[in-house]
């Protein structure tokens, strides 16, 4: 189990990406490897990248999203 502030990190990370592949579109490739790589190594742990909201920074539109653990996010619906 991750702690709130591993979870934190792990969510400003994978947004960074999501910001990087949106921002810089030579780099989108690599950069939607990284984060399907990402996607899977946290739902080894039992976590999920679940989609949050649109959010805006330097002028660039990107998708930001929240890390949920698997089980509560079954809950929720």
């Amino acid at each position: 189990m991750l702690t709130e502030e591993q979870k934190k990190e792990l969510e400003r990370m994978f947004n960074l990406y999501s910001l990087t592949k949106e921002f810089y579109s030579m780099f989108r490739t690599e950069y939607s490897n990284k984060m399907t790589a990402f996607q899977s190594a946290v739902y080894i742990l039992g976590y999920v990248f679940v989609p949050n909201k649109m959010e805006e920074k330097n002028g660039v539109e990107y998708a930001s999203y929240r890390l949920e653990k698997i089980g509560e996010l079954e809950n929720e619906n």
